[in-house]
């Protein structure tokens, strides 16, 4: 389950607080699309933490772009106001569940259902090991990973 939170401050804010209580993170990313923290709740379901970067930035163009690079935390902190990384009063008013991350066996059969079947677009696909679908545009509601 990935948590879109509204705004870059928010982002800052929710990565400062998880830094300042030592929250494991399982890591850390940047995919041109969005920034994002990754961690594990104690069942250990997968959670993200993200924020996108505005649409215009990736419109279009989610498939030669999405990456996974190193997120640039410093500059993160850098660019907000110090109040977005003092204090946290909770995830932001207008958080979302931005999209889900499915585990599949394959990517083939999940393209054809997904996209084929019930009509997502198919935003991007990394060989056997994921695709990406959305509605609208949106870089993806949900993805399929090996």
């Amino acid at each position: 389950m990935a948590l879109l939170v509204p705004e870059r401050a928010d982002f800052a804010s929710w990565l400062a607080h998880a830094g300042r209580n030592r929250l494991q993170l399982v890591r850390l990313a940047d995919h041109f699309v969005s920034q994002a923290a990754y961690l594990t709740d104690p069942d250990r379901h997968g959670i993200e933490i993200y924020r996108d970067r505005p649409r215009e930035v990736w419109q279009g163009r989610v498939a030669e772009r999405m990456t996974t690079a190193p997120l640039d935390v410093k500059d993160l902190f850098q660019a907000q106001p110090e109040s977005a990384t003092d204090s946290f009063d909770g995830l932001a008013t207008g958080t979302v569940i931005g999209h889900v991350h499915l585990r599949a066996t394959a990517i083939p059969p999940m393209v054809t259902f997904y996209g084929d079947l019930l009509g997502f677009d198919l935003m991007a696909e990394f060989g056997s090991s994921a695709a990406f679908f959305g509605a609208d545009g949106y870089h993806h509601h949900f993805a399929a990973n090996t």
